[in-house]
Parts: structure tokens; C-alpha cells; sequence
């Protein structure tokens, strides 16, 4: 009876065993099986999110004849690099933000209008006129953009198109002056990427720029050697149809663009002592009565900032693609030309200061210690005679909370 009973216990030890790691390999199964929306692209569970930053500006000279003509760049920690050849880490989640300057659509085939290889074949629009948030009597209750499948052909600008040989393999339909997020992944290989909105020159609109590396087409390579970022991506958006009561009607705000969603900056959590690579983009279009101290960067890599906008950045073709150029890093911004500022304080104390131009995206780099802070935007751009009420003192609109840990 007693071996009968230790045989009993050994087969069910292996019976249970063996259920356990069938649960395990189901679930690594599950968590890394082909995500919708994007066939035969994997995504493993350990593995964190890349994030890719993408800006379109028109004033780029092509040459003398053809004048100037819509670019792609990429923003990565500070530089505005060549979109000519873009590499990307293999099986790995990208996250893909787009801001585009842009404010006219050009002709676009009806295909080229869905949303494809993105997670659920989705992408989310951000713009100054769908972000209508409001007041909520405890911050700022959060609407206002746009999470789509589909967008008008007569409403596309341009689009982000990567194809594998002839085959479409993601499709991004950008809308004019906005902003775009989406993820998604890729298997390792060469691909090529197009905008598909016949925006460049000639009778069709596909020369120049159309045809051109760096411009509105490149190279994709996606490897499983390329490295993880070190540091944590923080994007920012600025917008000011915000609708805080019936008296003071709109006002501005910061949000936190975080995958696709639009979140309150009343309370932000950043990891302590990692890099954060912050992207701030303002669609807000006047200056705000700033004081003179806070026109200086300070707390950020080397006290300094990067700012692409539509006129500072004046790139031209050279003989391999396009010759990028007009976003030297700056220390100090004059302070009649300050929209808001995101500014950290510990105390009384001012931790880091970044000045933010209008019509701009700002981008810089900084860590902090553990602990918590007040942010708070230093420029007079709220209600009332001095400008300091309404959005100026509410959580979540021009002022909130930072939690490092």
C-alpha cells in the first residue's frame, strides 16, 4: 500500500509539473503570437518598445528649379537625421510618432487611406482643433482625439507606407498639421518606405521629393543586432482648445502622448536615474510673458535643447539624398519668444527649465533622482489680469506633479 501510494504521488507530481509548464509555454506563446492588424510580426513579452519619432517640415530646398519640397526626418535625441535609411530592431514593438507641419493634403490613391500592420490596424490623430478637453472640477477631464482605421483620401497629406518587395507591409495616413501615434512590428529584413500622396514635383507630383532617399522615400533595415534604447521616451503635447468653464472658456495644456492615448499630466511618473529623452510638441502659435531667467535651459544635457519647426529647418539636396541642416541646439531662447515652459522644481528650487517656442517641437534629454516635483509652465499664459489663474494653477492643465522612482 505505501508504494502504491508514493507511485500515486510521483505521477501526480509529474501530472502537475508537467500541467505548470504547459501553462507557461501557452501563455509565452500567447503573449508573443501575431498581434492583429499585423500578420506574421511577433512581438516577444520581454522585449521594450522602441520608439521612433518622425517630423515632416516643407521648406527644404530641393534646388533651384524645383524649389521647396515636403521631407522626412527623424528625431532621435536631439538630431534631425536623414530619413534615407531608418534602422529599426526586429520582432520588437515600435512605437511611432509622426509630426507632421504640413497643413495641405495632396492626391492619394483610396487605397493608400487605410490604416494597415499596425496594432488592431490603428492609428490615433492629435491636432490643435480635436483636443476639446474640459474642466472636470479635479484637473482636466481628458477627449478629444482621434483613434482611426481610415482617413479621407481628400484629408491626407501625406503617408508613411513600408513595403517588403511590392507588398504593403504598414500604412499610415497622415492628416495636415497633426500629429499621429501607432505601433507596430516588423520581422527582420530590408523594406522600403514611401509616402504615397503625390506631393513632390512635376505634372503628377511624383518627382523630386517623391523619388528621392531622405526625402519622401528611404530604406528600412530591421535587425535583431540593433540595440534597445537606453532611455526612457517621454512625448508632451501643448494644445489650447481646451474648455475650462463658462467664464474663462479656452485654455492651454499639457498632455502626456503615451502609446496611442491621451493622458493627464496632473501626476507623471518617470523612472529615477535612467535617461529620458523628452519630445515636446506645441502647437500653441504666440509668445506669453516669461521672465528673463527662465528663457535659459538648465538640468538638461548639456543645458540644451533642440527645435525643429516649420522655419527653422531649411535642409537642401546634396548628392547622396538630402543635406540636413537648421536645428543647432540652443542654451537660451529671448523671452518674447516663449510660449510655455516645462519647468521642474524641487522646493523652491528649479531642477530644469525648458523654454518652448511657439508652433514648435522641442526635444532634450535629462535623468532625475528619486523623489517627487512640481512642474509647473513659468509663462503668463492662464486667465486674469496677470495671466496666472485659470490653467495656471490647475492640476493637469499648466501644472502638476512629477513622482520619480
Amino acid at each position: 500500500m505505501q508504494d502504491n501510494v508514493l507511485y500515486a504521488l510521483i505521477a501526480a507530481v509529474i501530472i502537475i509539473g508537467g500541467i505548470s509548464i504547459g501553462a507557461v509555454y501557452d501563455q509565452e506563446i500567447s503573449q508573443s503570437a501575431k498581434g492583429p492588424g499585423n500578420p506574421g510580426n511577433s512581438q516577444p513579452a520581454t522585449v521594450a518598445p522602441y520608439s521612433l519619432t518622425l517630423v515632416i517640415t516643407t521648406s527644404n530646398i530641393y534646388n533651384s528649379t524645383v524649389g521647396d519640397q515636403p521631407a522626412f526626418y527623424v528625431l532621435n535625441d536631439g538630431q534631425l537625421q536623414s530619413s534615407a535609411n531608418i534602422t529599426l530592431p526586429s520582432n520588437t514593438q515600435i512605437d511611432l510618432t509622426i509630426i507632421n507641419y504640413d497643413d495641405g493634403p495632396a492626391t492619394t490613391a483610396q487605397a493608400y487611406a487605410n490604416v494597415t500592420g499596425t496594432t488592431n490596424n490603428e492609428m490615433t490623430i492629435f491636432n490643435e482643433t480635436n483636443i476639446n478637453s474640459s474642466y472636470s472640477g479635479n484637473g482636466i477631464s481628458v477627449s478629444g482625439s482621434q483613434t482611426v482605421t481610415h482617413v479621407p483620401d481628400s484629408n491626407i497629406a501625406h503617408t508613411f507606407t513600408v513595403f517588403s518587395g511590392t507588398k504593403e507591409v504598414v500604412n499610415l495616413p497622415i492628416t495636415p498639421s497633426s500629429t499621429i501615434q501607432a505601433s507596430f512590428t516588423l520581422n527582420s529584413g530590408s523594406y522600403t518606405w514611401q509616402c504615397e500622396a503625390a506631393c513632390g514635383s512635376g505634372n503628377a507630383g511624383w518627382n523630386g521629393a517623391m523619388s528621392t532617399p531622405g526625402w519622401m522615400t528611404g530604406a528600412v533595415y530591421v535587425s535583431s543586432s540593433v540595440p534597445a534604447q537606453n532611455y526612457y521616451s517621454l512625448t508632451l503635447l501643448i494644445s489650447t482648445s481646451n474648455w475650462f468653464n463658462n467664464t474663462v472658456t479656452d485654455q492651454p495644456a499639457y498632455y502626456v502622448l503615451d502609446n496611442g492615448k491621451l493622458v493627464s499630466t496632473e501626476n507623471i511618473t518617470l523612472p529615477a536615474g535612467k535617461k529620458i529623452v523628452a519630445t515636446i510638441v506645441n502647437y500653441d502659435d504666440g509668445p506669453a510673458d516669461t521672465a528673463a531667467t527662465y528663457a535659459n535651459v538648465t538640468g538638461t544635457t548639456n543645458n540644451q535643447i533642440t527645435i525643429v519647426n516649420e522655419t527653422n529647418v531649411n535642409s537642401s539636396q546634396g548628392s547622396n539624398g538630402i543635406v540636413v541642416n537648421g536645428t543647432a541646439p540652443v542654451s537660451n531662447v529671448p523671452d518674447t519668444n516663449i510660449a510655455h515652459t516645462f519647468t521642474l522644481l524641487s522646493g523652491a528650487s528649479t531642477v530644469i527649465n525648458i523654454p518652448v517656442t511657439p508652433s514648435s517641437v522641442i526635444q532634450t534629454s535629462f535623468t532625475l533622482n528619486s523623489g517627487s516635483y512640481t512642474w509647473q509652465c513659468e509663462a503668463a499664459c492662464g486667465s486674469g489680469n496677470a495671466g496666472w489663474n485659470g490653467a495656471m494653477s490647475t492640476p493637469g492643465w499648466m501644472t502638476g506633479t512629477v513622482f520619480a522612482q
